[in-house]
């Protein structure tokens, strides 16, 4: 008791600053930013097209959820009962932070006698690990294709002017990294977890890894669009990849546990972004807000959809 006590009293506190720092982000944002400019803006967004937002998003969580499927190859014949697990598991990530919910119990709901809890927990991280990768490639993608405000600096005519050989080293990286990783797991063949990982890694063949990279460029292409659309009702001319670099750079801000769901931090970052890329902070802090709000309540809509795939897979 005395233990669960100290974990309970821990949690509390971490939940509550993590509260206060979200809270803290908006407000320092709302001192630095326009107010006026953000409210009046706000009239301005068409319904409809916030409502196409939240379902472009769980159309997004249906691409992501295929990519979970072909990864742990889910035998035919379940597909909907693995949707309905997904999906609330989708849902449980709207309640626990950095997504640990839905982890946790897809790591328990999707083991079976030939896929073993821990190997799921496996899986889970590479594709965490996959999917940042990919990330950080279209990051650098869509940064060098837009025209940013860099100050001129030694590190800045290093980083941006040879930005190219930054993504082909980026690539070699990769693949250096992925034989070092291979070789060593077939030099320590003892212990059950590194044969594990060599097992899945083998699974993961060329074929493998173009479907998750076109799944993950699809998903990540579709829940960029949500900010395009909603920042379509502003009549704003914002290039596509400028939504792109705010929303993955938003994304991976939210890999740091320092707030509730990354609220308030993912919104300062499309502040930050919109200030580099056309000087209109307030703009896209508003587009950044409204898309997550889509978002949230395509989150919280996921409890729907796994009521529908469980039915339909009985």
């Amino acid at each position: 008791m005395g233990i669960y006590h100290r974990w309970s009293k821990a949690l509390k506190i971490d939940t509550l600053a993590k509260a206060v720092l979200s809270i803290s982000s908006i407000l320092l944002v709302f001192l630095f930013l326009d107010t006026e400019e953000i409210i009046k803006n706000v009239l301005q967004i068409s319904p409809l097209k916030f409502l196409l937002a939240v379902f472009l998003n769980i159309g997004a969580f249906y691409i992501y959820a295929l990519r979970w499927s072909t990864l742990i190859h889910v035998p035919k014949g379940n597909y909907n009962s693995s949707l309905g697990k997904y999906f609330f598991a989708n849902y449980l990530n709207f309640f626990t932070p950095a997504n640990l919910g839905g982890d946790i119990y897809r790591a328990s709901a999707f083991s079976r006698p030939d896929l073993r809890t821990p190997q799921v927990l496996i899986f889970l991280i590479f594709e965490r690990v996959a999917a940042l990768a990919v990330f950080l490639f279209f990051l650098l993608l869509a940064f060098l294709s837009l025209d940013l405000e860099v100050p001129k600096t030694i590190i800045s005519e290093v980083l941006v002017e040879h930005s190219y050989y930054w993504l082909v080293i980026f690539f070699l990286f990769i693949l250096i990294l992925a034989t070092i990783c291979i070789f060593f797991l077939k030099a320590v063949k003892a212990g059950r977890i590194a044969k594990w990982i060599y097992e899945i890694w083998e699974r993961f063949t060329i074929k493998g890894f173009l479907i998750f990279f076109s799944l993950t460029t699809a998903g990540l292409a579709v829940s960029a669009g949500c900010f395009d659309i909603i920042s379509s009702s502003l009549d704003l001319r914002v290039p596509y990849t400028a939504w792109l670099l705010a929303f993955i750079a938003a994304e991976l801000s939210r890999w740091i546990p320092v707030s509730i769901q990354g609220i308030g931090i993912r919104e300062a970052t499309f502040a930050s972004v919109g200030a580099a890329v056309m000087g209109e902070p307030e703009v896209f802090f508003l587009v950044g807000a409204a898309g997550y709000a889509a978002q949230s309540l395509a989150v919280a809509g996921s409890i729907f959809q796994a009521q529908i795939h469980y039915r339909l897979a009985k």
